[in-house]
């Protein structure tokens, strides 16, 4: 794998543990679940929440950031490991080949 992957990895591990502390810094809503399901009324479950706070607009960015380098992260990998698994190295060899071709309807061989 390249150093690029690996500056990303670090990143996104750095991100993670500030998003997690973000999230519980922040001010908890009225209620939360109870008062939405019937405690609280219309106005919590559909929201006046009033003007989004640092924590709240930190959680934005940085849950965008989570997905961006998850992905990131995802295509990096399937690129550098496509092509290395056992089979599709026994399939360019032969390898694969010889070892079915005992198992092939009409042949004599066995194992």
């Amino acid at each position: 794998m390249t150093w690029f992957y690996f500056i990303l990895l670090v990143l996104f591990l750095i991100m993670v543990v500030i998003l997690t502390g973000v999230v519980l810094l922040q001010e908890p809503k009225s209620g939360g679940l109870a008062a939405s399901l019937g405690g609280g009324g219309l106005e919590s479950f559909l929201g006046a929440r009033g003007a989004p706070t640092f924590f709240m607009k930190a959680t934005w960015v940085m849950g965008g950031l989570y997905m961006a380098l998850s992905l990131a992260l995802s295509l990096l990998s399937a690129r550098t490991i496509q092509g290395s698994t056992t089979i599709e190295r026994e399939v360019k060899s032969g390898e694969l080949y010889k070892k079915l071709a005992p198992l092939t309807p009409g042949t004599q061989e066995r194992r």
